[in-house]
Order: C-alpha cells, then sequence, then structure tokens
C-alpha cells in the first residue's frame, strides 16, 4: 500500500543508498502516484495511516580537522525566517515539508550559534574530478540532540548532489564510531547495538545556485552521553555523488575523496518535557520514554518480535496534522537493541512549539501482520500525561477539493483551465485541462498577492482520460470509483502532484493558479478558484473476488487497510 511509502522509505535508502531519478522519471511516478486511489475497498474501516514524518542556544569551538582518504517549495515562508539565508532556513525548502517541520526548523535556525571557523578544501578524488569547498556555519546542541548546518561551494552547478553510505560515512562522538557497517562496508543501522543513536541527517545536498550546496546533519544522541556538557563530533564522509548517474561507476562521482569535519559543541539547557509513562502498554507494546523540546520528539517502545512481522509507527496531532518527520534512518520504528525477543524502536519527529497544546497521537502498525492499528498512545506534552487509545483515535486530516464541473468539462473553450484541485495531507495534486500542444510549463501558486509555491514540469506528464471529481464533491467519496467517472468527457490534461501544497495553501482563502510557457514565461493562463471542505464517508463494502477462493473453493474478501 502506497500509505506506507513514508515509513519504509528510511530503512530502504539505508540499505540501498539509491541516487535520485531524473526529473523527467520523477515526474511520472509523481503522476501514476496521483492516479492511484487513496483507498480500496474494506470491510472494516480503518484509520488512514498519516506519516510525516524533530531550548537555547548551542556553542561550537571550531576545530576543522580534514581528514583526506530538490526544488525550492515555499520560497515565501523561508524568507520570512530569522538569520535569512541560514542553512537550516534553507532546509525549509524541502520536498514533504511539514507545517510543524518548518516551524521546528524555524525553530533550531533562531537558536543555532554561528560558527565562525574557515572553509577547508578537499582536494579532486580523481583525474575527471575537481575539488571544492566545505564549512560548518551553524550548529546547535541541548544534550540530547545535535545539529549541524554545512555548506558547500562547488566549481559548477549540479542536479543534485548526495553523500555515499558505504564505509567511509560515518559520525564520531568523543572519537567513538556511533554509525554500524555490514560486512559489505555500507550503513547498517539495524545490524549493531547503537544505544539510542538515531541518524536523522538529510541525505540530499540541496542546490542554493551558483555552486553553493547546503546539508543538515543531524543525530539523536546515545543514552550514555545524554546531558553532557560538551561532545567532540566529527562528521566523516565517504565521497558525493550526483543523483541520476552511475552509482558505483565514476561517472556519477562528483568527488570520491574522504573527508571530515571535526567540531565541539557546548550545551545549553532545553525546553525538556516528558511523558511519565509508568510502563503503560496495548497490544504488547510497551511505552519506554516519551519527551520533546522545541527541536526533536523522541519517543521509544519495546514489543516481543515474534509478536508482530512487520511493525511501522507513525504519529499526528489530535486533529490529523502531521507532525513532521525528521527522516531518521530509526525513525517510523525502525528496530533497534534486539534483546532476547525483546526489541526496542525510537521514532524522532518535529519537535513542539512550549505553546501548543494539541496532544499528540501516537501508533503501531503491523504491516505484514493483521495489517491493522496494534497499538495506540495519546501523549499529553502540556499535562506530561498518556492514555490508551484505539484505532477510532487515530484521526484523520481534513481534505479539500475544488472540481470545475462536468459541464465546465465539456463546455471547454480551449487553452488551458483547472479542472481540479485536491488538497489531502497525502496527495495534493491539481489537474490542467488543455487543448494546446505539450509544452515544458511553470505554475504558480498565489495567495493574497504572494506566490507561495512555484513548480516546473514536463509536457511528458499531458495525459489523456475522463473526467472525474477527485473526492467526489456530491458524495463525499473518499476514493475514485468507476461510477465517479463521467462518459464521453475524455481529454489532454496536466496531472501535477505537489506535495507541498497541504502545507503552503490557507484552504479557506481563494487561490489563484498561474500558469506560464517556461522558455517564453508567457502568462498561459490565471484563475482563482475556491476551495471546499470534502467530508470523507466509510468506504464501500468489500469486493469480493473469485480468484481469491480458499482451499474449499470458497471466496474470500479482499481486505486492506484504507
Amino acid at each position: 500500500m502506497k500509505q506506507h511509502r513514508r515509513a519504509m522509505d528510511p530503512e530502504l535508502l539505508a540499505r540501498l543508498d539509491l541516487p535520485a531519478v531524473p526529473q523527467t522519471v520523477e515526474d511520472r511516478l509523481r503522476q501514476a502516484y496521483a492516479a492511484l486511489p487513496d483507498t480500496v475497498p474494506t470491510r472494516r474501516r480503518l484509520p488512514p495511516w498519516v506519516r510525516r514524518g524533530l531550548t537555547a542556544a548551542a556553542s561550537c569551538a571550531a576545530a576543522f580537522g580534514l581528514l583526506l582518504g530538490m526544488n525550492s517549495a515555499n520560497p515565501a515562508f523561508a524568507e520570512s525566517l530569522p538569520l535569512v539565508g541560514g542553512v537550516f532556513a534553507s532546509i525549509n525548502r524541502q520536498w514533504h515539508p511539514s507545517q510543524n517541520w518548518q516551524e521546528n526548523q524555524n525553530r533550531i535556525q533562531a537558536l543555532a550559534v554561528e560558527c565562525g571557523g574557515e572553509p577547508v578544501t578537499v582536494p579532486a578524488g580523481g583525474l575527471l574530478e575537481k575539488p571544492f569547498q566545505v564549512q560548518l556555519k551553524e550548529v546547535y546542541y541541548d544534550g540530547y540532540f545535535v545539529f549541524a548546518g554545512l555548506e558547500l561551494q562547488m566549481e559548477q552547478d549540479y542536479e543534485g548532489v548526495q553523500v555515499s553510505h558505504m564505509k567511509g560515512y560515518d559520525i564520531l562522538l568523543n572519537g567513538e564510531s556511533q554509525v554500524p557497517h555490514n560486512d559489505q562496508g555500507q550503513t547498517d543501522y539495524t545490524g549493531a547495538d547503537t544505544q539510542g543513536f538515531a541518524d536523522l541527517s538529510e541525505d540530499h545536498i540541496i542546490p542554493m545556485g551558483q555552486g553553493v550546496y547546503r546539508t543538515q546533519r543531524a543525530f539523536r544522541v546515545p543514552e550514555r552521553l545524554q546531558g553532557a556538557d560538551s561532545l567532540d563530533v566529527t562528521l566523516c564522509f565517504e565521497e558525493l555523488w550526483e543523483p541520476g548517474s552511475s552509482f558505483f561507476g565514476t561517472s556519477g562521482t562528483i568527488n570520491s575523496s574522504p573527508f571530515a569535519l571535526s567540531f565541539t559543541v557546548q550545551k545549553q539547557e532545553a525546553d525538556l518535557r516528558a511523558i511519565d509513562c509508568q510502563g503503560i502498554e496495548m497490544g504488547g507494546v510497551k511505552l519506554v520514554s516519551a519527551f520533546t523540546s522545541s527541536t526533536a520528539l523522541s519517543i521509544t517502545v519495546e514489543y516481543d518480535a515474534s509478536q508482530y512481522r512487520n511493525p511501522a509507527a507513525g504519529a499526528t496531532f489530535e486533529d490529523g496534522i502531521d507532525m513532521g518527520s525528521l527522516h531518521a534512518q530509526h525513525g517510523h520504528g525502525s528496530l533497534l537493541n534486539p534483546q532476547g525477543g525483546t526489541e526496542q524502536a525510537i521514532s524522532v519527529y518535529a519537535g513542539l512549539d512550549p505553546e501548543e497544546d494539541r496532544k499528540v497521537v501516537w501508533r503501531l502498525f503491523d504491516k505484514n501482520g493483521s495489517q491493522q492499528v496494534e497499538a495506540v498512545f495519546i501523549l499529553d506534552f502540556q499535562k506530561g500525561t498518556v492514555q490508551v487509545g484505539g484505532p477510532e483515535d487515530v484521526p484523520t486530516a481534513p481534505v479539500f477539493d475544488y472540481a470545475c464541473g462536468i459541464e465546465a468539462v465539456r463546455g471547454f473553450g480551449g487553452g488551458y483551465q483547472v479542472e481540479l484541485l485536491h488538497l489531502s495531507q497525502s496527495k495534493p495534486t491539481i489537474y490542467i485541462q488543455t487543448d494546446d500542444s505539450p509544452r515544458n510549463l511553470r505554475m504558480e501558486f498565489c495567495q493574497e498577492g504572494q506566490t507561495l509555491v512555484t513548480r516546473e514540469f514536463s509536457p511528458e506528464i499531458l495525459h489523456r482520460g475522463d473526467y472525474h471529481e477527485y473526492y467526489n464533491l456530491t458524495n463525499g467519496s473518499a476514493t475514485v470509483r468507476d461510477e465517479d467517472r463521467y462518459p464521453d468527457s475524455e481529454h489532454d490534461s496536466y496531472m501535477v502532484f505537489l506535495p507541498e501544497l497541504y502545507v503552503a495553501l490557507d484552504p479557506s482563502q481563494p487561490v489563484t493558479v498561474k500558469l506560464y510557457d517556461k522558455s517564453s514565461s508567457e502568462l498561459l493562463m490565471e484563475e482563482t478558484v475556491t476551495l471546499t471542505q470534502s467530508e470523507v464517508h466509510e468506504p464501500p463494502p468489500s469486493v469480493v473476488h473469485e480468484e481469491e477462493a480458499d482451499g474449499d473453493g470458497a471466496c474470500v474478501s479482499s481486505e486492506a487497510e484504507e
């Protein structure tokens, strides 16, 4: 199920270390993802799996040591942050933001200490490679988490830059390695007892233009070092490579020289709030610890590994809005510290504002076992309490839609028009009807005179199909069914998946959509639409398939999570 994609991403990426796909392929993948229904028929209603799913200043003594060996989603928001131009402010321009995650980055940026050290030069590691400079710009440390902002200056612009997670990749604390590696030399976070260490670093190094790139390295400090007044940190890198190029060959390598940055961080007090767990348990899942500051939220649970085949964890606010994950290698319930059949899982999310009064709903779901929610904990960090919940307590985020209607589609006069705008937390999507030849286009979303989201896309995502109302505004259907499609309405349209829309737009305000020819900047369309909150109804009854008959020839129903 595509609902579980974000929960699987960190572990898969850590194991496979796959490069990003070319833009045209990414557009196709986004289009295919957007075309899938949000739900499938089910006999019982299971809550949607919503994921996305990290106080005071820290100071650093910059003791540098050189050891040799995605598109702007919401620039207007980023420009409003304090210390504009800082690394952590730049990280707000990520591909899958959530509002709490953006605000979390804002708080880190405000608390981080600027480092005044000089950049160091990494020499070219091969004949066709070029040297580059790397500099530690900002650091934050509160005794539990470390965030480090790095800036790289290269001689040319690349489509993207990523970090190799092979043998040379590591994080040293007081000289001790924290990142386990397997026999092949690749990082393997599930292969060793890491005592609560969690790598929260972003894989991608974000292009800022004119050869400047920025990245955030972050991690959860292991228990034995938590609360230390200072830490000596060394960030080790094996090589940098360009996504979409040859992974193992030299053609994809930007620079193969191993390098490292060393620095010392001094602890400052944080606005730590903890839950008195008192061994609370549900479904064999025991809540061990839960604490948050304004920069990171950490939840640790224990459970019997033999009871669950493939568990995954997630968290939202009580209104269904995503907490925002820190993309931890150990986030979303990845397994740690196996101890005689009992396994421990650490989930890390964006921290909470001290004034945040919404409760946090954490749950464990068994993807390959029962396929239902097994444990639900409702955490109140203002009161420091927790209570057991159930699947009915896992919230659904609100959904908003605009649909032009079948008459507008059939009476289309040519050019371009907004056909559908679907604003759900998991799959914000827009459809633009057209009778024009395929073009490279740029689309802008504006509210109250500000451009909030900009996206360029290619003619490869032009498709032909029947008109349908995504969340049918007549019956509130939670899926696109055959009866939601209108006959004799086939037409060309661009279908663009834009995950940043749910965060960037205010659904209570009109949205102006502008479409430009990318090459000439000619304005092709400017249309203002109003969104309506959609009611999500119970899914239709289960569909029985004869091909799913059991051994006695009796048909069984097809059941899946919503």
